[in-house]
């Protein structure tokens, strides 16, 4: 995990993260929007801040610090698994209540009960609820980017 992180650290990633939303901008595209699950949910959340993107989901986020929730201006969704070591309960609060705060930034939160941190893209089907909320994220983020990305 030492070298993954070492290589994904946020000085490293973010140059290449905004420079790939820029590149699709100049190329033409008009609605861009991001997902970001696990190491990719505070990338999406810098985009967004950064006004590169149109809309984001950001599912069970890791390396999230306050400030990422702070300045969003575009549609967000948050996944959110009950059981999630990673977004903790403190950092949900704290998006959440941020975003209430701004008062103008819309946003969804979909909570899924009883899943592990994870789950929407390496979920168990034997474990219950895991399939179920796979497929719920699947068809929350597709319902999110057709009303967001005209």
């Amino acid at each position: 995990m030492a070298g993954f992180s070492a290589r994904n650290a946020r000085p490293i990633r973010e140059p290449q993260i905004f420079a790939a939303a820029k590149a699709l901008r100049s190329a033409g595209f008009s609605s861009i929007g991001a997902v970001g699950f696990c190491y990719g949910g505070w990338g999406v959340l810098r985009l967004a801040q950064a006004g590169l993107v149109d809309a984001i989901v950001c599912a069970h986020p890791s390396w999230v610090t306050n400030d990422d929730f702070d300045g969003l201006s575009v549609p967000v969704m948050f996944l959110a698994p009950e059981k999630d070591g990673q977004f903790s309960e403190e950092i949900k609060v704290y998006a959440f209540r941020a975003l209430v705060k701004g008062g103008k930034t819309p946003f969804e939160w979909v909570h899924f009960p009883g899943v592990q941190h994870g789950c929407l893209t390496k979920g168990d089907e034997k474990l219950e609820g895991e399939r179920e909320a796979m497929v719920k994220g699947k068809e929350a983020a597709v319902r999110w980017w057709r009303e967001w990305l005209q």
